[in-house]
């Protein structure tokens, strides 16, 4: 395995899954293949990720299990190290299975994770005050 390592942020996944830029892809793609041989370490976070999902439902209009197939495939590809990807997992679960907000989802999924099971919402007022909603309480499924 390579010492070289390269981030990759959203538009890399989202130039790729979309083929928007068909010269961009092959260069990915290209990045990609380097990372399965082991010449080059990729690397991502969670936050790039979610990010990719929201970009894919709100502004392509992709239906969830495609999204949640795509993060799947970004889950388990050779070379790519993502931080936090168990609770990704968890979340793109929640994400289509469940129908949730992908950033409620991941939330929920890390909370898990933590076993954290509370969560405390406002309700966001912007002056003077903001004032405690309510203290839910999350059951697992």
């Amino acid at each position: 395995m390579s010492n070289r390592s390269c981030f990759v942020d959203t538009p890399f996944f989202l130039l790729y899954l979309t083929n928007i830029q068909p010269e961009l892809s092959d260069q990915i793609e290209q990045l990609l293949n380097s990372a399965q041989r082991g010449e080059l370490l990729l690397t991502t976070h969670s936050l790039v990720i979610v990010e990719l999902a929201w970009t894919l439902e709100s502004a392509y209009h992709l239906n969830r299990q495609d999204i949640q197939r795509m993060i799947l495939a970004i889950l388990n590809t050779p070379g790519l190290i993502i931080k936090d990807a168990d609770v990704l997992f968890r979340a793109s679960y929640l994400y289509a299975e469940k129908n949730m907000d992908i950033h409620k989802a991941y939330d929920q999924a890390w909370m898990e994770l933590e076993k954290i099971n509370q969560f405390a919402r406002f309700q966001f007022k912007p002056f003077p005050t903001m004032k405690l909603e309510e203290l839910y309480t999350v059951s697992g499924e």
